[in-house]
C-alpha cells in the first residue's frame, strides 16, 4: 500500500517540470516471475509522450513492461535527472501502470497520473473512523 501522499499533486507535477526522456522507476511482477520471485522488480524506463501531466491526463512511457507490471507505481528520484542544471528535488510516485500501450514490441506504456488517482480517491465516500 501506498499512502495517498506518496502521490504527487499537481503542484508537484509543474513544479517538477517533466518531459519526454526524463526517467521513471516502475515497480511490478513481470509476468511469470510471481512463480519465483516474492519481491517485486523495480526497472527504468523514459517519459515518452508530450505533453506530460498534469497538462494531460494520460502518460506514455517507453519501458520494457510487460502483464504483471499493471497497477505497479511509476516514480521519480532526485537522482534520474536535474532541472535547470539543479537536481531534481522531487521525489514521488508521478502515476500508476495500467498496461501496454500498442503492442508489445513496441515497449509503450501507459500510465494513469498521480492528479487523477487523487481525483478519484477523493471522489469516493468512505465510511467514517469508529
Amino acid at each position: 500500500m501506498i499512502p495517498v501522499s506518496f502521490l504527487a499533486q499537481e503542484s508537484t507535477l509543474r513544479a517538477a517540470q517533466l518531459h519526454p526522456g526524463d526517467v521513471v522507476h516502475v515497480v511490478g511482477f513481470p509476468r511469470g516471475t510471481s512463480y519465483f520471485l516474492t519481491l517485486p522488480i523495480t526497472r527504468q524506463g523514459i517519459i515518452a509522450s508530450f505533453p506530460p501531466p498534469p497538462v494531460t491526463t494520460q502518460l506514455i512511457i517507453s519501458a520494457n513492461l510487460q502483464a504483471g507490471d499493471n497497477g505497479g507505481p511509476v516514480y521519480m528520484d532526485a537522482q534520474s535527472r536535474t532541472v535547470n542544471g539543479t537536481a531534481n528535488a522531487v521525489q514521488a510516485v508521478i502515476g500508476m501502470y495500467i498496461g501496454q500501450y500498442g503492442n508489445e514490441a513496441i515497449e509503450l506504456g501507459n500510465v494513469l497520473p498521480s492528479t487523477v488517482i487523487r481525483e478519484t480517491i477523493a471522489k469516493l465516500e468512505l465510511p467514517a473512523a469508529k
